[in-house]
């Protein structure tokens, strides 16, 4: 089998020259997380965790002083097993996230937000 030095010389040159340039980092044009992340991961008390996970959909329930109603149950994209919630003020929504999930590494429920939203019908919110 043949070689053509000329040919293997541009084919090294032609990886030389493209390893050392340097790429360009996308940046993103909408954060995933809106707000305060920290406050939107939020560790929820292990009786508050338990009394959400045991209720019916469409039960309203006493977080502290405010009240959130408890959607269905799902699993998150990773896997993790998440609820629904729908507090009773947008406040809350916007402090605390949308869902109550299980985290993998410390076995701890806590109140997050979705990555990925839930198209609403009408909605000014919908991308």
């Amino acid at each position: 089998m043949h070689i053509d030095k000329n040919l293997c010389a541009a084919l090294l040159t032609l990886l030389v020259v493209g390893c050392a340039n340097k790429v360009n980092q996308p940046v993103a044009s909408t954060r995933l997380v809106l707000g305060n992340p920290a406050a939107a991961y939020e560790a929820v008390p292990h009786s508050v965790a338990t009394k959400i996970l045991i209720v019916p959909d469409g039960t309203d329930v006493s977080v502290g002083d405010r009240v959130v109603s408890v959607g269905k149950k799902y699993f998150s994209a990773i896997g993790t097993p998440c609820r629904k919630l729908n507090w009773k003020t947008a406040d809350e929504e916007s402090d605390k996230g949308t869902a109550m999930c299980k985290n993998k590494h410390d076995e701890r429920w806590h109140f997050t937000r979705p990555v990925i939203a839930t198209y609403r019908e009408g909605s000014p919110e919908n991308g």
